[in-house]
This record gives C-alpha cells, sequence and structure tokens, in this order.
C-alpha cells in the first residue's frame, strides 16, 4: 500500500513539473519512482518464485516481465497521442 501511495506521489509531482516548469522537481519525481518501482519489481519476482516451481517458474517470471514492458510500450506510444489530441497534460498522467 505503501508503495501504491509513493507512486501516486510521484505523478502528482511529475504533474506540478510539467505544469510550473520546475526541473528540479521532475527529478525528485523520477527518483520516486524509480525507488518504488525498483522494490515492486524484485517483490513480484520474490513471490513468483515463491508461487510457482518447476518449469512454470520460467513461464511466471517472462510474463511478469512481458507484462511490465509492454505497459511501458503502450504507455510511451499512448502518452504523446493523448496530448497531442487533448492538449492537457492532466489527462496523460491519469490514464
Amino acid at each position: 500500500m505503501l508503495l501504491n501511495l509513493s507512486m501516486t506521489a510521484s505523478g502528482f509531482l511529475s504533474f506540478l513539473a510539467v505544469k510550473y516548469k520546475a526541473y528540479w522537481l521532475m527529478l525528485i519525481s523520477r527518483l520516486i519512482a524509480g525507488l518504488c518501482i525498483e522494490v515492486l519489481v524484485v517483490t513480484q519476482n520474490t513471490m513468483s518464485q515463491k508461487w510457482f516451481t518447476g518449469k512454470f517458474i520460467g513461464l511466471a517470471m517472462s510474463l511478469n516481465t512481458e507484462l511490465m514492458l509492454g505497459s511501458m510500450a503502450i504507455s510511451g506510444w499512448l502518452g504523446p497521442e493523448l496530448y497531442l489530441s487533448t492538449r492537457n497534460i492532466l489527462v496523460v498522467i491519469l490514464v
């Protein structure tokens, strides 16, 4: 729960950084996001190793990685398109 709140705070700080053109605030936001994402990835991998055994652990780990990278790719493509169509940065952050 704490990591989710931290990621929400990071998104809000990113919004404020863009709105007020504060580069230092964006750096803080990215630092918080980076730390939270790393902890979440380690936690997910640890849970996958405890939950799955044998030949299924490879499938579980690869699906976990694929979902993460796939969501990053979709976000990277969708973010600029949303901003160009709406001209509203808040829409990009909330989606």
